[in-house]
């Protein structure tokens, strides 16, 4: 086959599972907080990010995305998966630049069918855009350091600002390129300073942003949410950089660390480490020590340098029957922990609770939210007749619970809910568990309040209060 064949049958796999994976649940949460904000005014929609904690880039590519195709699950995610088709062929020239033609396919095969990514790929979210955009920048400043030419270097800043407006995380990442760069200039005074140039350039385009986002810090630290990092949540991105089995990550790593002990590939794969895995190291360490740097699902922006550095450490096994089985059991692990994977849980589960609640909820009844997650896909699918409201048991709501998106009209407190319980008409409660302490204290009001539990999933309960139940009770009841 030729090298464009090859590619389009890789394009082409990619697409088959992000298209399935996309088919088989709603949007959850974070996707339609996306949606809803892409569907406001442009000039409203740039307010409310500014009332965020996230940059506007890729906000405003589903505003005009959502214009061309609509509202559908599968077009909103549409979006994620031309990005994510896009990283999968970009494997093939990073991979070829930083070490050879062969690298470079295997690359963009690996990536094509890793679980993380086909995941991330198909998501409402800007993860799939950070992933390009770092790749990218990455694939670009390698080319300047090699070359010097300026179309790379102009490439490079808008690449890294591209980046910084798609997710702040970008910047410890640029941070490392930069750094990384700075190694290998060190002897080159005058490339060095043509080096600093072009970060400068990247941090010009993102000048207008500085604003915004001192007051979002601002937001952040009133809003703190992050947890602190242990050794097992590092342990587990890599267990899910490395195909999700425990047994894996020992020969993925060493395929990842093989380049690094060859000369000829050392230099690339030196590049790749210090721009990616290192820098997910250093930001568990740093919040380690208190600062709210590390979230495992941020932390896959090293994947694709991961895939690379895998491939490189096949290609370069010898005889070829050992590098071709070993391509061919790690593409095929890729394949089978796919098949394997779960839906994503929380679509699936509320999904399955409106399901069971839209036979029984009468025009009128009012249905009560502990948590944002399930008010809203119940409002965004419609799928009961219920006035869906959600029960604030703590003073405010904070911005990762959809505070920018759920009117205050939607909201109730606890007096609400005990008028319910003393007016003896039928209502229901649902409660997703999200991980917010303040819907696990709504969780508790309603579950006193309620007369009883109606349906137990492991991770959403439904509730029923007020008159006895005396609708239809298809599928399972209880």
């Amino acid at each position: 086959m030729t090298p464009w064949a090859v590619l389009a049958l890789i394009l082409a796999v990619a697409l088959g599972l992000r298209l399935w994976l996309a088919h088989s649940t709603h949007l959850w949460f974070d996707e339609l907080y996306t949606l809803w904000i892409a569907r406001l005014p442009f000039a409203d929609l740039l307010r409310a990010v500014a009332g965020d904690i996230h940059p506007p880039l890729h906000y405003a590519l589903e505003w005009a995305w959502r214009r061309l195709g609509g509202d559908g699950d599968l077009w909103i995610k549409s979006l994620s998966i031309v990005t994510g088709l896009a990283n999968v062929a970009l494997m093939v020239v990073l991979g070829r630049d930083l070490f050879g033609r062969r690298e470079g396919v295997l690359a963009a095969a690996l990536l094509a069918v890793h679980p993380a990514h086909v995941a991330f790929s198909q998501e409402a979210r800007s993860y799939a855009l950070l992933f390009l955009a770092l790749t990218f920048a990455t694939w670009r400043g390698w080319r300047w350091l090699g070359g010097g030419r300026r179309a790379d270097g102009v490439a490079y800043a808008v690449a890294a600002a591209v980046a910084l407006y798609t997710h702040y995380l970008a910047a410890p990442v640029l941070a490392f390129v930069a750094l990384a760069g700075v190694v290998a200039l060190r002897r080159a005074p005058g490339r060095l300073m043509a080096w600093i140039g072009w970060h400068a350039l990247a941090a010009l385009l993102f000048a207008p942003q500085v604003p915004t986002v001192l007051l979002q810090l601002q937001r952040l630290n009133g809003d703190h949410w992050v947890k602190p990092p242990t050794l097992g949540a590092l342990f587990n991105v890599v267990r899910l950089l490395s195909l999700g089995p425990k047994y894996l990550v020992p020969p993925l790593a060493l395929a990842a660390l093989l380049p690094l002990l060859r000369a000829r590939q050392r230099p690339a794969a030196a590049f790749l480490w210090m721009t990616s895995l290192v820098p997910m190291l250093v930001l568990w360490g740093l919040a380690m020590r208190g600062a709210g740097v590390f979230v495992e699902r941020y932390m896959f922006f090293t994947l694709p340098a991961w895939c690379v550095l895998i491939a490189a450490g096949i290609v370069g096994l010898s005889p070829l029957p050992l590098r071709a089985g070993a391509a061919l059991v790690v593409l095929a692990s890729a394949l089978r922990a796919l098949v394997l994977r779960e839906p994503q849980v929380e679509a699936r589960h509320l999904t399955e609770v409106e399901r069971w609640l839209s036979p029984r909820v009468a025009a009128g009844d009012v249905v009560v939210h502990a948590d944002a997650h399930s008010l809203v896909f119940a409002r965004h699918y419609a799928l009961d007749a219920g006035r869906h409201v959600l029960l604030l048991a703590t003073p405010r709501l904070p911005y990762y619970e959809g505070d920018l998106i759920i009117p205050r009209e939607w909201r109730v407190d606890t007096a609400f809910v005990d008028s319910l319980a003393r007016g003896g008409t039928r209502w229901w409660a649902v409660s997703y568990r999200a991980g917010y302490a303040g819907a696990d204290v709504a969780a508790a009001r309603l579950a006193r309040a309620a007369r009883d539990t109606t349906l137990a999933l492991p991770r959403a309960t439904v509730w029923r209060g007020g008159a006895p139940d005396t609708a239809p009770r298809p599928g399972s009841s209880r």
